[in-house]
């Protein structure tokens, strides 16, 4: 009897000591969300939903969607056209003597921070418009945090579909690291698509869909890890984890910047990473892959890269980049766009390297927000002007 009493006080003071736990995480939590949150403006107010879980890029936009974005810098309204991007509205069949352009790229192409008529793909396709007898279409697809992966999916699955007469690929710092955690999340579907010998002939199945937003999101979450699951919902529900998530990020951008795979913003340090050469084997891959699918449609192929603030100049992003560990005053490297440039000449692809000319142009205005780190309306209209001029120089555009 002794023996069983002494159980059941033990088990009375794990239940007891588990109580208390939890009544302090819910006190915190009413304190963190109610006194602290309430006091605090979120970096980004979102109205709206204009994305969701897909089974082939991640993230998507959905169709016909509509949602408002605003911080401190700037606000900005997306209207998701039918197709399933931030553009107007296009067709997939191609009219006639026209010139379609297709363009990707990620945040920046999207469009974050301007309005619609305000982003790099618009100002392009109006500078074009006015210097060419044939009329002309750029169609704009960038979505945050695609990479040379997601945009290969991207345009085996659906891209294609619009005929392009010249499809850019557009590629930034952030894209080497962004390759590592995509090539970890593939769903089995992307899998397939990337395992195909003939990734091509995929196009003209009968029974291929575009990519579907409807319910991808239940198939995406069911091939998360059951950890995952439960992280996600933390910080998805609780004000205290998502801060504490918060907290171990800010800590790898400002002092894990050694390795790409771990550091968003690594590469552009002026110590060469460790994993430098490694990082650059899966963009290269994708790169490839694209230029190989547009040369068998007949598509000529433009690879464009550009900089982030801090390789501009010391000036360009003054206060966001203080949150990644960078120093105002001081211009970072761009010796990884040098080198994927000089890569794209040896293999025969045709390369655009911006950044000399952004940064001329960044000595009489500013290009990017101070703290966001995007493009302002200046960044957009700056890259659309040199890559129009480029675009004609190259005779694309007979």
């Amino acid at each position: 009897m002794i023996e069983k009493s002494s159980r059941v006080n033990l088990y009375l003071k794990s239940l007891l000591v588990i109580a208390a736990i939890l009544i302090g995480l819910a006190v915190f939590e009413i304190f963190t969300r109610f006194i602290i949150f309430s006091k605090s403006n979120p970096t980004t107010q979102i109205i709206g939903t204009c994305k969701k879980k897909d089974t082939y890029l991640y993230t998507a936009f959905i169709p016909n969607s509509r949602c408002s974005y605003k911080t401190k810098e700037w606000s900005a309204t997306y209207v998701i056209n039918s197709l399933g991007f931030r553009d107007f509205e296009y067709s997939l069949d191609k009219p006639n003597n026209t010139y379609r352009i297709l363009i990707m790229g990620d945040s920046f192409f999207e469009g974050v921070g301007v309005d619609i008529e305000n982003t790099a793909g618009k100002i392009l396709e109006r500078k074009i418009k006015q210097n060419s007898k044939l009329p002309v279409e750029v169609i704009q697809v960038g979505t945050a945090g695609w990479s040379p992966l997601l945009e290969y999916l991207y345009l085996v699955k659906f891209g294609i579909k619009f005929h392009p007469d010249l499809v850019i690929q557009t590629i930034n710092a952030t894209d080497f690291k962004d390759e590592y955690f995509f090539d970890s999340h593939l769903t089995p579907e992307a899998k397939k698509i990337l395992q195909s010998e003939e990734s091509s002939d995929l196009i003209t199945a009968p029974n291929l869909k575009v990519f579907d937003v409807s319910d991808s999101s239940s198939q995406s979450t069911n091939k998360q890890s059951e950890v995952a699951k439960i992280k996600s919902f933390l910080t998805s529900h609780f004000i205290l984890f998502k801060n504490l998530e918060t907290l171990k990020n800010a800590y790898s951008r400002r002092f894990q910047k050694d390795k790409i795979s771990d550091n968003l913003f690594a590469i552009t340090e002026l110590q060469k990473p460790k994993d430098y050469n490694d990082a650059f084997k899966r963009p290269e891959k994708y790169i490839l892959k694209n230029r190989e699918l547009l040369d068998k449609n007949g598509t000529d192929f433009l690879l464009v890269v550009f900089p982030h603030g801090q390789v501009l100049n010391g000036q360009e992003w003054k206060d966001g980049r203080l949150d990644y560990g960078f120093k105002r005053g001081v211009t970072y490297s761009n010796r990884a766009l040098d080198d994927l440039i000089s890569w794209s000449h040896d293999v025969g692809i045709d390369a655009l390297d911006l950044t000399s000319d952004m940064r001329q142009a960044s000595g009489s205005r500013k290009l990017f927000f101070d703290q966001d780190g995007h493009w302002n309306e200046n960044g957009h209209r700056v890259f659309a002007d040199l890559l129009a001029d480029q675009i004609f120089k190259k005779t694309y555009i007979k």
